[in-house]
């Protein structure tokens, strides 16, 4: 239970960092790219990760599969700290006086409202996407009667596509369309790729769902680490990042529990109902958001 409790501090220390790292070493212009790349090899390491780790389990036991886990992340640690040089931290000259230091204020992400509102919006978008891992899985095994090795290798299929077109996708709409309207188009494939569940029971609309809400992703969430990047600033990057972290880690507690009741007391169509409107307010809380923060331009 410690060391469950103490890895997962770690992990939820290191997210945010790493996102702030990402605004400080890119360029504005490929700011979104680089938060894809990103997103490229957690997808790469969830895929071979549980490959690799059941060989090492099989083969040498569980205390070497720790020991290579421990030595693989201190080996990344030891990149980090050789190949990327710390940037300057941002220092106000003594001489310029107070008016020059109120130039550049370091504002708290609680007190940005219109960013707390995304936060929100965010959350509620999460706890509909993360249903593809916890609820889906039971879905298709109690409904479809498929087996354990059938739903891996489609829940494999996100993972599969994310690799080989989110790079390629990301370059050819950066910059060409507004932010907060790809942000917007995500959510609505998270929310359709449930809908469509609800049609019948054909394998056809599996693969349907599954593209609509891996194309979903793709379209939501590097633009939403993008826009938490550039809402932010030198000075507070690691207060808004770990803010906007704080949101998936509330939908991985929310998610489970929520899609869980709602299958189990109400069945799985009423689940995909929900969802799907959890997507719809979102998307009237991202064209409202985008509204407002024209006006603050």
């Amino acid at each position: 239970m410690c060391d469950d409790l103490f890895l997962s501090l770690i992990a939820d220390a290191f997210r945010p960092a790493n996102m702030a790292s990402v605004g400080a070493y890119s360029s504005p212009q490929n700011l979104t790219r680089s938060i894809s790349l990103i997103r490229l090899a957690v997808n790469l390491g969830f895929s071979v990760g549980p490959a690799v780790g059941g060989i090492l389990a099989a083969s040498l036991g569980y205390n070497w599969l720790f020991v290579v886990d421990g030595v693989t992340c201190m080996a990344a640690a030891l990149f980090f700290r050789s190949y990327l040089k710390p940037k300057p931290k941002l220092v106000v000259p003594e001489e310029e006086g107070p008016e020059m230091k109120m130039a550049v204020p370091v504002k708290s992400p609680y007190r940005d409202k219109h960013f707390l509102i995304f936060v929100g919006l965010m959350l509620l978008t999460a706890i509909s996407f993360m249903q593809l891992f916890t609820t889906l899985p039971v879905f298709l095994k109690q409904e479809y009667g498929l087996s354990d090795s059938i739903v891996g290798l489609l829940l494999a299929f996100n993972g599969l596509l994310i690799s080989a077109l989110e790079m390629p996708l990301i370059y050819s709409i950066e910059g060409r369309y507004q932010r907060m309207a790809l942000i917007r188009l995500g959510a609505i494939l998270i929310g359709l790729s449930y809908l469509v569940l609800n049609l019948g029971h054909w394998v056809v609309l599996l693969f349907v769902s599954i593209i609509a809400i891996t194309f979903g992703e793709m379209a939501n969430f590097p633009f939403s680490n993008s826009f938490a990047v550039g809402r932010s600033n030198d000075s507070n990057r690691g207060q808004y990042m770990a803010l906007y972290s704080m949101s998936f880690s509330m939908a991985h507690v929310i998610a489970p529990t929520l899609g869980m009741q709602l299958a189990g007391h109400f069945g799985f169509f009423t689940l995909w109902m929900v969802m799907g409107g959890l997507c719809g307010v979102t998307v009237l809380g991202y064209w409202w958001l985008e509204g407002k923060l024209g006006k603050e331009d």
